[in-house]
């Protein structure tokens, strides 16, 4: 027996006719085909149902008909004496019309040497069998024509499968092409909308006179659309404005450089002129000074003088009288001036200087944390910006407020899907759409998720309920043990999640705000694949190991864990607002229900709506397709798990 061929055969034909012919027929195309591909009779039919239905889903269902035709095929007629093909209900009328309307391939098999009905013989959606290419089959010489009609519905049945084959292609080329169509006009619209915002705000900035800042919005629009022709005017505008402003600047600074060296020149006039007036000044005194010195050495030698006369007149004993009357005279002076003429010390005044802030390193934050203050980067709050919770000693970066681009195309998390496992569908991603975008205002976020020690405070202080378990996938001792301490916390509900957030004076983190965290960059304004960027690398987090159910393309990769890791340990996974674990690790709960985006299609999901909150992130028991910052998972706010943890967030 040859091996079957696809599809399948419709044996058409009359009882009263040519039963017997159509039964050997058939044994010896079931020997051949198998008895599967061969379908002949309709004779259980229920009760109620479209006998006419059912005979063209049958047909339908078919790939080759074979017609039976023997001597009374043509003529036969009912019980009414009608010609039964002339009963637009007769089942062979059904089979044959239903065949030849559908293009199935028809073979009359003509038997004991009947003849071909001729077309003005056949009802009018019969006529098309009359052009049809008969085959004789006879008792005398069945063997040979069986094998000939086998040949030929072999081939038949090769066509129609190649015919399928090529449908089939046709259809996947026209998906694609409509796939990649609904893209482009996705894209289309998108340009629409972002280039309808930059002219707003290329307007504004020109009603404030800010030229800068609409030719940086204005040449966005230009690199979107280069046709753009109220753009490209707008730019040119917004050029001469800056060339004039250019221009004024340059000659204020010239002014303000030649009064500069205006002012210089004065000054080195006046230090000269004031120094040739110290400098005369100086002479003046120290001529005035020595002229002072002249007299009063004079007057002391005329005093000498007349004293020495005195004594030489008055003897000896006025000598000495005189001797200590010269000492008073003059070492009175020197003893006035040096005892009694000191100067007066001068008060001594002490400058306090403040005492330097405290720097709480990253590496190095204290178990309690009272009056940090944020910390600034050039003044202000920005990308960079760090404050430490009062409560648990958590370190949180700051993410400014703005827009980002939110979600992603099934299509292209289809193709990156398909790096990891073969198996990947579609339907896997089409909740992560439309792509739209968001406005947040400023906000932070934790830097890692919450750890055993930091949940273990708010149980302390009777906030929280213990996790349901203490013990992790792989590990009998976990919660509570010290050497898991910067472990993730697990087997929390949403709610415990919601509780802990709201005694550390927090909040769970909506998904916008959590996607933004994870794969925004400010700098690019574009999302990033990963948090760490476009490219998967291992190495950048604890995702799918040895130990978990799935490898990735086959390839186990052994992180060192054999389910959660230390929290922030992956430096280079870190996202572009600095947070760490927001691919890997454990799920995390946000604030969300798990239901459709604005303008995004309710049917994709069968678990969207107020049942289910949306989880984030990935884990250690799932592959890295799932670390993607726009993947979306839900779980029942009621259930916890080994893979699922939280981070939390809140308003500046």
């Amino acid at each position: 027996m040859t091996e079957v061929q696809k599809g399948r055969i419709f044996i058409s034909y009359r009882r009263a006719d040519s039963q017997f012919a159509a039964g050997r027929i058939y044994d010896r195309l079931m020997a051949h085909f198998g008895e599967e591909a061969i379908f002949m009779d309709v004779e259980a039919i229920d009760g109620g149902v479209d006998f006419v239905k059912t005979l063209e889903d049958a047909v339908q269902a078919c790939d080759v008909v074979l017609v039976v035709i023997g001597k009374q095929w043509l003529n036969i007629k009912d019980q009414r004496g009608e010609r039964r093909l002339d009963n637009p209900e007769d089942f062979v009328r059904v089979e044959v019309a239903t065949a030849l309307d559908r293009e199935i391939r028809v073979i009359p098999v003509l038997v004991e040497h009947a003849l071909m009905p001729r077309s003005i013989e056949l009802p009018e959606n019969l006529k098309l069998l009359s052009r049809r290419n008969a085959l004789l089959v006879n008792h005398q010489s069945f063997n040979a024509d069986a094998n000939r009609l086998i040949a030929h519905v072999e081939r038949a049945l090769e066509a129609a499968e190649n015919s399928r084959v090529l449908e089939a292609q046709k259809l996947e080329e026209k998906r694609k092409e409509k796939a990649a169509e609904l893209k482009r006009e996705r894209e289309r619209s998108l340009r629409q909308n972002q280039t309808l915002k930059l002219h707003t705000q290329s307007d504004t900035a020109i009603s404030a006179q800010d030229w800068a800042l609409a030719k940086q919005k204005l040449q966005q629009i230009l690199s979107l659309d280069a046709n753009d022709l109220q753009a490209q005017a707008k730019l040119e505008l917004a050029d001469e404005k800056l060339t004039a402003l250019a221009e004024e600047e340059q000659a204020q600074r010239i002014a303000q450089e030649e009064a500069l060296k205006e002012k210089a020149a004065r000054t080195q006039v006046q230090a000269a002129q004031e120094r040739a007036d110290r400098l005369a000044r100086e002479k003046r005194d120290a001529e005035e000074k020595a002229r002072q010195a002249t007299l009063r050495k004079e007057r002391q030698q005329a005093r000498i003088g007349s004293l020495t006369s005195f004594m030489k007149g008055k003897g000896a004993l006025l000598g000495v009288g005189a001797f200590v009357f010269a000492c008073l005279i003059f070492g009175g002076n020197y003893l006035i001036n040096n005892l009694f003429d000191a100067p007066t010390p001068t008060a001594t005044r002490l400058i306090v200087t403040e005492a330097p802030a405290t720097v709480v390193l990253e590496t190095d934050v204290p178990t309690e944390v009272v009056g940090i203050v944020p910390t600034a980067v050039n003044d202000e709050l920005g990308v960079g910006s760090t404050m430490v919770s009062e409560k648990d000693g958590m370190l949180m970066v700051y993410v400014p407020a703005g827009e980002f681009q939110m979600g992603s195309d099934a299509d292209d998390a289809l193709v990156e899907c398909q790096k990891f496992r073969d198996d990947c569908q579609r339907d896997w991603f089409t909740d992560e759409e439309p792509i739209h975008t968001v406005a947040l205002d400023a906000y932070w976020i934790d830097q890692t998720e919450v750890t055993n020690a930091m949940y273990a405070k708010c149980v302390a202080a009777g906030a929280c309920d213990e996790p349901d378990q203490s013990r992790s996938y792989t590990r009998d001792s976990y919660y509570g043990d010290a050497e898991f301490d910067d472990y993730p916390v697990i087997y929390v509900s949403w709610e415990d999640a919601g509780n802990y957030c709201s005694w550390a004076e927090r909040r769970l983190p909506s998904e916008a705000e959590w996607e933004k965290a994870a794969g925004w960059n400010a700098d690019t304004q574009s999302q990033r694949l990963y948090p760490w960027g476009d490219e998967f690398a291992l190495g950048e987090a604890n995702f799918c190991d040895s130990n978990c159910s799935y490898d990735w393309k086959n390839e186990n990769y052994d992180d060192g864990y054999a389910d959660t890791s230390p929290v922030g340990i992956y430096e280079s996974g870190q996202s572009f607002y600095g947070a760490y674990d927001m691919a890997g690790n454990v799920w995390e709960w946000v604030a969300d229900w798990y239901d459709v985006y604005p303008g995004g299609d309710e049917s994709v999901s069968d678990y969207f709506g107020e049942q289910r909150r949306a989880l984030r992130g990935g884990s250690w028991d799932y592959y890295g397709s799932y670390l993607r910052s726009a993947y979306r998972y839900w779980y029942y706010p009621s259930n916890s798990s080994n893979f699922i943890g939280f981070r939390c967030s809140r308003s500046p």
